[in-house]
């Protein structure tokens, strides 16, 4: 696999646009990460990268063929795919779960051969749950679950991997540990693993590409997030500051720069830092170029 484009990408539900055009270049080795607030299009995206639903518009290019040129069966041995919903599942250990993803490779009939069985036993290992696999999967808690579902993704052995949300039911420690064992994956074995989330510390504790959705996918630096967070905060603690020193100080505006990153001001002219000291309308300016962003809440 050399590379997933997206060209001029319109994408949405039951004929509705959720955005486009989108365009970007995904290529092996590299672990990317969308961001951006719900409804923005992040699943969407994935869910058409995967095949689950079609564009409304434009290319869709993996290896250079189009994606619906694909067959079911060089799609599954292309793309895996962890969604966030618990699969419904019962009667079956961990193991026999993960074994699930070399379903492409196994035949009709699903029997495993000691190759299969080698790949289950690295998965589990990757993703360090070897002590769940005798375990019956209904006893398994959601962040257990989560990780057995990514090894399931890693058994399926495919160049692409896409991911929504796969540290939402995880602990802190767990959630460092899942990313980092992703972004090791990528470069280790050259996948292209693509993944969606509203943890954006966590993505920068990462060395991820990021993405956002504004007018379009737009790849932003570490700093420029690291920023937009910073801005963030300040914003939140000096709101707090504000409402036990000055009640009329007790409203915030969030302008959107385009790119997807969020800039945040008190609605009076003074405008604060984290520490509550009054910075003056120019931090402002400073915060929000003139005229780049458009106001998305109140």
């Amino acid at each position: 696999m050399k590379s997933i484009v997206l060209q001029n990408l319109v994408i949405g539900n039951e004929g509705r646009r959720v955005a486009g055009p989108l365009n970007a270049e995904f290529r092996p080795g590299q672990l990317s990460c969308l961001l951006g607030r719900n409804g923005v299009g992040k699943s969407t995206l994935l869910r058409t990268l995967s095949g689950f639903q079609p564009p409304l518009g434009g290319t869709l290019l993996f290896d250079g063929q189009r994606l619906s040129d694909l067959s079911r069966g060089q799609r599954s041995r292309m793309i895996s795919i962890v969604l966030t919903g618990r699969p419904q599942l019962s009667n079956l250990k961990t193991e026999e779960l993960v074994a699930l993803g070399r379903s492409p490779y196994t035949g009709f009939f699903g029997r495993l051969g000691e190759a299969d069985r080698q790949v289950v036993t690295e998965a589990l290992a990757d993703v360090g749950i070897k002590a769940l696999a005798e375990r019956n999967v209904a006893t398994l808690s959601d962040g257990e679950m989560q990780k057995v579902m990514i090894a399931k993704a890693l058994a399926q052995h495919t160049p692409v991997m896409l991911l929504d949300e796969p540290t939402a039911f995880l602990d802190f420690p767990s959630k460092v540990e899942v990313m980092a064992t992703l972004s090791r994956l990528a470069e280790e074995q050259q996948k292209i693993i693509l993944l969606s989330t509203h943890d954006v510390e966590l993505a920068l504790r990462t060395r991820a590409r990021l993405y956002t959705f504004g007018e379009g996918l737009t790849e932003v630096s570490h700093e420029e997030v690291k920023r937009s967070v910073d801005v963030l905060m300040a914003s939140t603690t000096a709101l707090r500051w504000s409402r036990r020193t000055n009640p009329k100080l007790t409203k915030k505006r969030c302008y959107n720069d385009g790119n997807g990153l969020f800039f945040v001001s008190l609605q009076k002219r003074n405008t604060y830092d984290r520490m509550g000291k009054n910075v003056g309308r120019r931090a402002l300016r400073r915060q929000r170029p003139d005229g780049a962003g458009t106001s998305v809440c109140q």
